[in-house]
């Protein structure tokens, strides 16, 4: 199959696909176009039972070290990675929270009932700051 996204999802919508592995961003679109009793959201399948791993967020804030505003960048990265910023991106755009604390979070909880589906027991905490050479 070599649809692109938006193609894929209104074929799911309109019934001619049963699954479809999907971004988090298209949940309300489902929500709204299939209603709660007719679409759900599952963790991928795993190979040979081991446990579900999964990417928690995450959008790619980083600070060049040939920037010539690296302070300003880093006010920037910490308010893009904020509560409040995280917060509203799930709430807007239905992002994926690098977050934890909104995985579980009774607000988020109500409005988005499929994240803990997203997060597994043994997923590390997300969120501090490493040297480039240690996440590559």
């Amino acid at each position: 199959m070599e649809w692109k996204e938006e193609d894929g999802r209104n074929a799911f919508e309109s019934g001619d696909l049963l699954f479809y592995r999907q971004w988090p961003y298209q949940y309300a679109n489902n929500v709204a176009a299939l209603g709660e009793e007719k679409f759900g959201v599952a963790a991928l399948p795993t190979i040979d039972g081991k446990d579900f791993v999964p990417t928690l967020g995450g959008h790619n804030c980083g600070i060049s070290a040939y920037s010539k505003n690296k302070a300003t960048a880093l006010k920037f990265v910490q308010w893009w990675t904020s509560q409040e910023s995280e917060k509203y991106a799930l709430e807007t755009q239905t992002l994926a929270p690098i977050l934890g604390s909104l995985y579980e979070d009774s607000e988020m909880l109500e409005q988005f009932p499929y994240l803990p589906r997203c997060a597994s027991p043994s997923t590390p905490p997300r969120g501090g700051r490493r040297p480039f050479p240690m996440v590559t």
